[in-house]
C-alpha cells in the first residue's frame, strides 16, 4: 500500500462481537491474502482479586475495517455460508466509507499493528494532564476519566459520526 492511498478506500464490516479476528482470518483464506483488514484493539487494565492485569480488547466490538475491494467482498459475504456472519456497513444504500482523516486518526493512535497502549497521566489541581501515550495530543477529545477503573472515555470520529470509546489511562500520581 503506498503512502498516498494508505488512509483512503477503507470500509467497515459488521461481524458478531468477539468474532472479528476469526472473520478476518477466514476471509483472508477464502478470498485473497491481498485484502487488508484492520482490527484496532485497546490495552486496558483490569483489576481482578486485587491484581492488575493488562488485556487487549476490540476498540469497536463487532466491527472490522477492510481496505479496497468492498464490492467483491460483499458478493462473497452474500453467499449462503456467510449470511449472518459478516456484512458491510451501509449508509443510505451505499457502503459506508471511512474518511481518510478518520483512518489516519486510528492509525496514529494504534499504529500498523492495531494496538492502542495505555496512556499515562498526572493529576494536578483536579485536572488530568497526559504525559505519555496515544492520548497525549488528544486531551481535548477526553470526555470522562474514571480514575478507579484506569480508563478514559474519548470521542473519536468514525463514518461521519462522533463515537465514544474507552481507552486505558494510568494516572501516575496525584500532585497537589
Amino acid at each position: 500500500m503506498n503512502q498516498s492511498n494508505e488512509f483512503s478506500n477503507w470500509y467497515v464490516l459488521h461481524t458478531m462481537v468477539g468474532c472479528e479476528e476469526l472473520v478476518a482470518k477466514k476471509l483472508h483464506r477464502f478470498l485473497s491474502p491481498d485484502i487488508s483488514f484492520y482490527l484496532p484493539r485497546k490495552e486496558v487494565i483490569h483489576t481482578i482479586k486485587g491484581q492488575e492485569k493488562r488485556v487487549y480488547m476490540a476498540l469497536f466490538p463487532g466491527y472490522l475495517f477492510v481496505h479496497d475491494d468492498i464490492e467483491r467482498l460483499a458478493r462473497h459475504l452474500a453467499r449462503k455460508e456467510w449470511v449472518g456472519t459478516a456484512a458491510p456497513l451501509r449508509s443510505q444504500d451505499r457502503f459506508a466509507t471511512v474518511f481518510s482523516h478518520e483512518m489516519e486518526n486510528l492509525f496514529s493512535m494504534a499504529g500498523p499493528d492495531g494496538i492502542i497502549p495505555v496512556s499515562r497521566g498526572v493529576c494536578r489541581d483536579g485536572r488530568v494532564t497526559i504525559v505519555h501515550g496515544p492520548l497525549k495530543e488528544r486531551e481535548g477529545d477526553i470526555v470522562f476519566v474514571n480514575r478507579r477503573k484506569k480508563k478514559a472515555r474519548v470521542r473519536v470520529s468514525l463514518v461521519s459520526r462522533s463515537v465514544d470509546v474507552t481507552l486505558g489511562l494510568e494516572l501516575v500520581s496525584d500532585v497537589a
